[in-house]
């Protein structure tokens, strides 16, 4: 996360606000909104994806239980 953050600090105010817009984020109030914006969605995003990894896992696991009888 401060790896990203620290990324994020070192754009442009212009790209800043222009990296909101790609992903379809506001961009009012500065490059300081949008920073935080940005930050906000990747983190949404890595946490979805650790959820979807964990519930893949676990039905994978009560897969391979019921073949073995658990």
């Amino acid at each position: 996360m401060e790896k990203l953050r620290a990324e994020v600090d070192a754009l442009e105010p212009a790209e800043c606000e222009r990296a909101c817009r790609q992903r379809g984020l506001v961009a009012d109030g500065g490059a300081q909104a949008c920073a935080k914006r940005l930050l906000d969605l990747t983190t949404y995003i890595r946490g979805e994806a650790a959820s979807r990894s964990t519930a893949v896992h676990n039905a994978e696991v009560d897969t391979v239980s019921s073949l073995i009888g658990y």
